[in-house]
């Protein structure tokens, strides 16, 4: 009898031991069930991140919002000086768009649906201008055209991005700062890229040549226009590589550019070098001719000794030579 009294006991004492630890364990487990289902109602009404631009170098997220538009995220981390800027300037019937700013190392755009169809985007990656300048010319690198869709059910409209494709741009370098011919390549509102470099009032025998690659990169003509003579440049129809040499003997400079045309067209320079010599004396220097007057931007042609003389278009009579292609 007092080993059945025994055992009771302990087996009581052991269901007071099991309540100690399980009360408080069923309670942590009712907390943390409430958390995730308060989680689970509060991200209901949210829709998932989708990613677009795969094929492109600045991959993006969109996302549907509660009132049916569109949060666009273009990234830029791996150019934090740049942001996104919208470029096509265009007014499309079917959605609005809305600049958000930064976030996050990138640039935040709203689209908001107006009506069913579609709209073609175009997105510039361009450098922040520096305060205090009024410089007209912008530092692109890359350009990103997005299409998207706006869909209306049940007088719901939605908007969904269909595809993305993108471009690089050739972003402006300099080069030769501590000498008297510094130069610069940039692209201008047309699309060319352009080699100027600084020359002095008696420097006016500037020559260039494509060495290689003549079905990559084409020349448009040189000119003249203040203190600088400019090159004009744009990709041929055979993606690959070129260069380029511009020269001048009163200016004892040789400068060369290798560029390349991509898959997408464009046309980037890769690599750059100067040299410089000794500058003849000015009683050996050849009198310079007029410079010719402001010219507008030349226009192509396949004869490059008839752009060298064309006076009247603003055309500097530089010596042009092009290598064939054997």
């Amino acid at each position: 009898m007092s080993d059945e009294l025994i055992f009771d006991s302990e087996r009581q004492e052991l269901r007071d031991r099991k309540k100690r630890w399980l009360i408080p364990l069923l309670v942590l487990a009712g907390i943390l069930l409430a958390v995730v289902i308060v989680s689970l109602l509060l991200r209901s009404g949210k829709k998932p991140v989708n990613k677009g631009g795969e094929d492109t170098l600045f991959p993006f997220t969109w996302q549907v919002q509660a009132d049916g538009s569109v949060l666009l995220e273009l990234p830029h981390a791996d150019a934090p000086d740049h942001s996104w800027v919208q470029t096509d300037g265009e007014a499309y019937p079917a959605l609005r768009t809305e600049a958000r700013g930064e976030k996050n190392g990138g640039s935040s755009f709203v689209l908001t649906p107006e009506q069913a169809g579609r709209a073609l985007l175009e997105f510039t990656l361009r450098k922040d201008a520096e305060a205090g300048t009024e410089d007209p010319k912008t530092d692109d690198v890359y350009r990103l055209n997005i299409l998207v869709e706006v869909v209306e059910e049940g007088g719901k409209r939605g908007v969904s991005v269909l595809n993305a494709s993108g471009v690089q741009l050739q972003g402006e370098i300099a080069g030769g700062q501590d000498s008297e011919n510094a130069y610069r390549v940039f692209l201008d509102e047309h699309g060319y890229l352009i080699i100027a470099v600084k020359v002095a009032e008696a420097e006016m025998d500037w020559e260039y040549e494509i060495v290689s690659g003549q079905a990559s990169v084409t020349d448009l003509g040189m000119v003249y226009e203040a203190d600088e003579v400019q090159l004009y440049l744009k990709a041929g129809e055979t993606p690959g590589e070129g260069e380029v040499v511009l020269r001048s003997e009163q200016a004892a400079a040789e400068l060369r550019f290798r560029c390349a045309v991509q898959d997408d067209g464009s046309l980037l320079v890769t690599h750059h070098e100067a040299e410089y010599g000794e500058k003849p004396a000015a009683e050996e220097l050849v009198p310079a001719t007029e410079v010719p007057g402001g010219s507008d931007t030349p226009s192509p042609s396949d004869n490059a000794g008839e752009r060298a003389d064309a006076d009247d278009e603003g055309i500097a009579p530089a010596v042009t030579t092009t290598q064939e292609t054997p």
